[in-house]
Order: C-alpha cells, then sequence, then structure tokens
C-alpha cells in the first residue's frame, strides 16, 4: 500500500514538474515576446533620435550657409543695386547738363566695354 502511495505522489510530483516546464516554457515564449517588442521599441527611438540629430545637423548647416554665405552676398547684391540706381538717376540728368554734348561722363559710358585705362 505503502508503494502505491509512493507512486502516486511520484506521479502527482512528475505531472507537477511537467507542468511546470510547460509553464517555464510557456513564461519563456512570452519573455521571449517582450524582450522582441522591446528591442523593436528600442530601434525605433533610436531611429527616431537619429533622425532628429540629422535634421538638427542639417538645420545647423543651413543657418551657419545662411549667416556666413547668403546673408553677405545678399548684402552685397543690395549694395550693387543701390549704386546701379544711383548711376542711372545720374545718367538721366545728363541731358539737362551744361556740358551735355561733351560730358566726360557720358562719353566714357558710351565707349566700347573694352577699353582699358
Amino acid at each position: 500500500m505503502f508503494d502505491s502511495w509512493v507512486s502516486i505522489v511520484a506521479s502527482v510530483i512528475a505531472a507537477l514538474s511537467a507542468g511546470g516546464w510547460f509553464v517555464s516554457k510557456r513564461q519563456r515564449k512570452l519573455d521571449e515576446e517582450k524582450h522582441a517588442v522591446e528591442l523593436e521599441h528600442a530601434r525605433a527611438e533610436a531611429d527616431a533620435l537619429r533622425q532628429r540629430t540629422e535634421l538638427d545637423y542639417t538645420k545647423e548647416v543651413l543657418e551657419i550657409y545662411s549667416a556666413h554665405i547668403v546673408k553677405p552676398l545678399q548684402d552685397q547684391i543690395n549694395e550693387v543695386k543701390k549704386r546701379l540706381d544711383r548711376y542711372d538717376f545720374a545718367i538721366s540728368k545728363a541731358p539737362i547738363c551744361s556740358l551735355y554734348p561733351n560730358c566726360p561722363v557720358l562719353i566714357e559710358l558710351q565707349s566700347p566695354a573694352d577699353n582699358d585705362h
């Protein structure tokens, strides 16, 4: 009778340990899935950070380019436009000059551009 109880207890223990193995296998699978999701989430965060970093770097480069290249060129273009407007205004006044037919400025402006001084 004792042997039958031992075999019953042994069977119950074996069943419980097998059930524990199944439970632990299922738990491992859940843990693996959880880790896979966490890893994918970490990769997505890293990609987003990299893209933000690239965007910030691009913005910084464009700001530097604008400040050191575009802005000075824009200032020079505006200065040339102002001077050109002043020359146009001065030339438009030439016909009322008392030296009009023989005005040295007009003669110089009417001469070919390849004149070297």
